[in-house]
């Protein structure tokens, strides 16, 4: 088993509409059992007084057919003893292979998520999907695509700030995941989705996240991301998009 510890984590951490599993699933494919541990801590003393913890893991179970996948991540922050940020997701997806050649495979999926999101005003988001994914690999290139797509149902509602609104409705879900390793001890990595509602065209949502990821050693790596993420129809009166960037250093055993 692979357990990964994140010494240093994104400068920003947003809150997205959309969450990126691609880059925790491509690590797990191939491996009968894999897992991922991050821990954080932060706080500020002086003019401000803030707390900040992160949680997070992944676990992933596999055979020939069948692939298992959890993630899960909390955020807390207290800001002057007052509760800055509370965050909490969960999600859970199962993979089955159809048929698979040296070149790719062609794959169904089901997934179910629940979210929550107190500064976003948001007290629980949760849905249910499933949907088609095929891969395509070259080994001698050393690149590899993923496209997928269908359609899950989605649950909202949000807090007393907001008259704990609810909101129900379909969405269609479709993503490309793009990773090289064409140069060596380098990984460039790039995932895009996009989630449109069933009920009205102006309702969609747009993420898009590049990774560079500079391997020093076998267990030893750093890296570079950019995140974008847009939601046409947000809850309650915040900014359509959310930009972070940051680096982090990784480490494997």
């Amino acid at each position: 088993m692979k357990k990964i510890i994140f010494l240093a984590a994104f400068i920003a951490s947003p809150s997205y509409a959309i969450t990126n599993l691609e880059f925790a699933r491509a690590n797990a494919q191939q491996k009968p059992l894999y897992g991922e541990l991050e821990f954080s801590m932060s706080g500020e003393q002086g003019n401000k007084e803030s707390q900040k913890t992160e949680t997070g893991g992944v676990l992933s179970f596999s055979d020939e057919k069948n692939h298992y996948m959890a993630i899960a991540e909390h955020v807390w922050q207290e800001r002057d003893d007052e509760v800055y940020k509370n965050q909490g997701f969960l999600h859970l997806r199962y993979t089955r292979t159809l048929s698979k050649t040296e070149t790719g495979s062609d794959n169904f999926e089901m997934f179910v998520q629940g979210r929550r999101d107190k500064f976003l005003d948001l007290e629980s988001r949760r849905l249910a999907g499933a949907g088609y994914r095929k891969r395509f690999y070259k080994a001698d290139a050393k690149y590899s695509n993923a496209f997928g797509a269908g359609v899950f149902y989605e649950r909202e509602e949000a807090t007393d700030n907001l008259d704990n609104e609810k909101n129900n409705d379909w969405r269609f879900n479709a993503y490309w995941h793009f990773k090289s390793t064409a140069v060596d001890r380098l990984t460039i990595e790039n995932v895009l989705y996009l989630q449109p509602s069933l009920k009205s065209s102006d309702d969609y949502r747009i993420h898009d996240e590049i990774r560079a990821t500079n391997h020093f050693t076998k267990h030893f790596s750093v890296g570079f991301s950019v995140v974008y993420s847009y939601d046409s129809a947000p809850l309650g009166d915040i900014e359509n998009y959310d930009l972070s960037y940051g680096s982090f250093v990784k480490y494997v055993f």
